[in-house]
């Protein structure tokens, strides 16, 4: 309703507003009451007829079983409270799984990753090789045609200095 009483005007929201905080309260003395009712059914259930709130019993017990009901309603909100402390510890456990799960699928991929990039430097290494061997034999061809050329324009002064001679 809060939500709701938020899209209204300016002029009716206060109106509404005044309205929600009373049935809050009323809400709130609803629970209160409820929960005296349980607590005092609790009571009864725990000393049957024994038990009223009169002065006709003793002192003595009268404090005893108070007692005893403030050491019952005490362990009950420790149970409860472990009962969320487990609650918490097993989403954190789950928590911690799923991280471990995703962490686990990760480390695969990274693996996966890391095989590839060590084929693909394999395969980098053996094309420098190659292209290394290819650049000697490209000097040498080089070397070899010279020679050749050199070869040939010797032997054409060879010739022309046999015609001149």
């Amino acid at each position: 309703m809060s939500i709701e009483v938020q899209n209204l005007p300016s002029n009716q929201r206060s109106t509404y507003n005044t309205k929600i905080r009373q049935y809050k309260a009323q809400v709130e003395d609803s629970k209160d009451r409820l929960k005296k009712l349980l607590d005092d059914q609790d009571k009864y259930e725990l000393f049957g007829n024994r038990y009223t709130d009169d002065d006709s019993h003793d002192d003595i017990h009268d404090s005893q079983r108070k007692q005893l009901l403030n050491n019952n309603s005490s362990l009950e909100r420790t149970s409860e409270r472990l009962r969320d402390s487990q609650r918490i510890a097993l989403e954190t456990e789950n928590i911690g799984g799923n991280i471990l799960n995703d962490l686990r699928s990760q480390r695969e991929q990274i693996m996966g990753s890391r095989n590839t990039l060590m084929t693909a430097d394999g395969y980098v290494d053996k094309s420098i090789k190659t292209l290394k061997s290819m650049s000697r034999r490209l000097t040498a061809n080089k070397f070899i045609s010279y020679a050749i050329i050199a070869v040939l324009i010797l032997l054409i002064f060879l010739v022309l200095a046999s015609k001149f001679w």
